[in-house]
């Protein structure tokens, strides 16, 4: 009796591991092939200068900069972020820029959560014709399109600099909910700054919003309502304790 209680035991871990949920985005750090110069700890990428450099991703718009750990802080555990107004004059072209990706694994009428952290650069450039970035306001967009380029659901998000330094960056966890209907392309964007200082323009902002740990996940189980949905995990973990409890009591009887 005692193997039949561990069989079912190890059938109830089974079970659990089925509603585990597993992230379908590639290179979800934001980890690079390129290494950054140690003096910035950066690196500019566009359609033309660095262009593979962020694995599974695609620029979608202007340049972006990939920001490691060593510049400033990121989330625990992450070692990669991306600020989306990359640094202009490094390519020559403006720097309000975006990634996407497309992400095959999503299927019909099956709802997903995308989720990332999200923050601001907090720099005050120093450079000849730059401006003191952090009394505007950052704007990002984050997208989802469906498999025939229609708008799944979008997001838009702002925030100022306030107090965030580069050692204290003050990061914000969010969300997008929304339902495939088939292939799904994932975009986070930047938008023109709000509130620039006088006499800048969006062509020559160097500072943006920053984004980082990017994950998409069945939400759910896919049927699940637009706020959340179930979360299979604790009921699992639920399972497998009376399981434990179950077997505890038959081996207190033998």
């Amino acid at each position: 009796m005692r193997t039949i209680y561990s069989l079912g035991i190890f059938a109830l871990v089974a079970a659990a591991a089925t509603t585990a949920k597993a992230n379908l985005i590639i290179n979800p750090a934001l980890s690079s092939s390129v290494t950054p110069p140690t003096n910035l700890n950066l690196v500019y990428i566009s359609n033309t200068l660095n262009s593979s450099a962020l694995g599974g991703w695609t620029i979608s718009k202007g340049t972006v900069d990939i920001v490691t750990s060593r510049y400033w802080q990121l989330p625990a555990g992450v070692l990669f972020s991306v600020d989306l107004i990359g640094t202009p004059n490094a390519t020559g072209t403006g720097g309000i820029g975006g990634i996407q990706q497309i992400i095959e694994a999503t299927e019909p009428g099956k709802q997903y959560l995308l989720t990332w952290d999200f923050s601001v650069n907090p720099e005050r450039p120093t450079m000849p014709g730059t401006f003191d970035e952090t009394v505007d306001t950052k704007v990002m967009k984050v997208t989802a399109f469906g498999e025939d380029g229609e708008e799944l659901n979008s997001k838009t998000v702002s925030l100022a600099a306030g107090t965030r330094t580069r050692q204290n960056m003050q990061w914000i966890q969010d969300s997008l909910s929304f339902i495939a209907d088939g292939i799904t392309k994932i975009r986070f964007e930047a938008l023109d700054p709000l509130n620039m200082p006088i006499g800048m323009t969006a062509a020559n902002a160097y500072t943006g919003p920053v984004v980082a740990n990017i994950g998409l996940d069945l939400q759910g189980g896919g049927d699940g309502p637009p706020d959340g949905g179930s979360v299979p995990e604790p009921a699992s973990l639920a399972v497998l304790g009376l399981g434990g409890a179950l077997l505890l009591r038959r081996r207190s009887r033998a």
